[in-house]
């Protein structure tokens, strides 16, 4: 049962840091090499949202854009 609930939370770990970096990957593909300084505030806010469900310290050291 504790297994379980351990994996289960590995595994929302790992999608939310999937689903964030497709997130980051998706701005590089629209904006090339300057996303860093391009991002609107659509892209900022959909960076954040995902950013936060990986957590501050997973999502600095996934982090391409805005670390």
């Amino acid at each position: 049962m504790i297994l379980n609930v351990v994996a289960d939370a590995r595994y929302l770990r790992e999608k939310a840091r999937a689903d964030y970096l497709d997130a980051e990957r998706g701005l590089f593909e629209r904006w090339g090499p300057t996303a860093g300084r391009n991002l609107t505030d659509d892209d900022r806010r959909l960076l954040a949202v995902q950013g936060k469900a990986v957590g501050w310290t997973h999502r600095l050291s996934a982090a391409g854009i805005a670390n």
